[in-house]
């Protein structure tokens, strides 16, 4: 019997330093695993290596800051993005443009539930408009800009493989 328990002890051990050592194998050859959730970016080229090509807008009202001053993404199953826009002469974000796929219910916490449906509610005073694209990606836009401001934006937004 003890023979039989010390058997079962050595059988337990190898399997557990096995498995250690393919774990650690897999994260050197693989390396770290992407992070769950929206991460921030530093700049457009990092965004678009981490969701894919962005769409970029070719009309923006002058009063907008430009490059945004938030930049998220999701780049798991559903790549998502977002980014934020605020006034030149303001730190306050003032328009979200971003693009999600079907089937992807991420979004930066700003937007929690006000892309959920037709009727979500967005914070007071908040336009949302949306474009489907052909791929299977929507387009979002949510500003407290004046609605025909928005609509020229979204309608204004052209994919670029290359950030400008």
């Amino acid at each position: 019997m003890n023979r039989d328990v010390r058997r079962w002890g050595l059988v337990t051990a190898w399997t557990i330093l096995m498995g250690a050592g393919l774990a650690l194998t897999d994260r050197l050859i693989v390396g770290p695993p992407a992070p769950h959730g929206f991460q921030r970016y530093d700049d457009l080229e990092a965004l678009a290596e981490a969701a894919g090509p962005l769409h970029l807008p070719t009309y923006f009202p002058d009063g907008l800051a430009w490059p945004p001053v938030e930049l998220h993404a999701e780049p798991r199953e559903h790549p998502t993005w977002f980014m934020a826009v605020s006034r030149r002469a303001s730190p306050e974000i003032v328009l979200w443009l971003g693009a999600t796929r079907d089937g992807s219910r991420a979004v930066p916490a700003a937007l929690e539930g006000c892309l959920d449906g037709d009727t979500a509610p967005c914070a007071a005073g908040r336009t949302r408009l949306r474009r489907a694209l052909p791929d299977g990606r929507t387009l979002w836009a949510v500003s407290t800009l004046p609605a025909g401001e928005v609509r020229l934006i979204l309608q204004g937004l052209t994919r670029g493989d290359r950030p400008r």
